[in-house]
């Protein structure tokens, strides 16, 4: 893994100074010299390119294992993915983010069924975070989409609502009112 992630650098590297390092005769602008410098600012344009794939593939490969926490009290405050097993409702929380950068947001119950899938979209590049209160309900707060809640109902599942502008202060970052 480290080997690929060094590649790619090296190889923008060289085809960056290779031009440099060639000998030039001459200081006058000859066709052969145009030439060569229109050649290296192709190279370093597909260099840069081949570059950024690289590390977007190495990124969309490597993803770190879930963290496991354990909640023992209604009202967490969830800010980071993870794997989050809530005692008193005796459900899991699965927050994780996709390739794509999306925070991922899975409520699962004891059997393992999912009660809750997010439709909704936020980016992790963006300020984020899930509440889960008292009562049970899912507030998931982001500053690019907004937010949304699903809540409880007496079947065990759990309804997607409009927030009507009563959102728990847990749920909200400091600098919103």
């Amino acid at each position: 893994m480290h080997i690929k992630i060094l590649t790619a650098p090296a190889l923008v590297l060289l085809m960056v100074i290779s031009p440099f390092l060639r000998a030039q005769s001459g200081t006058e602008a000859s066709p052969s010299r145009l030439t060569n410098e229109k050649e290296s600012s192709w190279r370093t344009a597909i260099g840069a390119f081949l570059y950024l794939a690289a590390m977007q593939r190495i990124d969309s490969e490597v993803q770190a294992p879930l963290e496991k926490f354990e909640i023992s009290a209604s009202d967490a405050v969830i800010d980071k993915p993870g794997i989050y097993h809530i005692a008193p409702a005796a459900v899991t929380l699965v927050v994780s983010v996709d390739k794509k950068g999306i925070v991922r947001c899975v409520v699962n119950d004891a059997k393992g069924n999912a009660i809750v899938q997010s439709n909704v979209n936020p980016s992790a590049y963006q300020r984020w975070k899930i509440y889960w209160s008292k009562s049970g309900e899912l507030w998931l707060n982001s500053s690019d989409i907004g937010i949304y809640v699903w809540e409880p109902q007496n079947d065990g599942s759990y309804k997607q609502r409009a927030t009507l502008g009563k959102i728990p202060k847990e749920a909200k970052f400091k600098t919103q009112k």
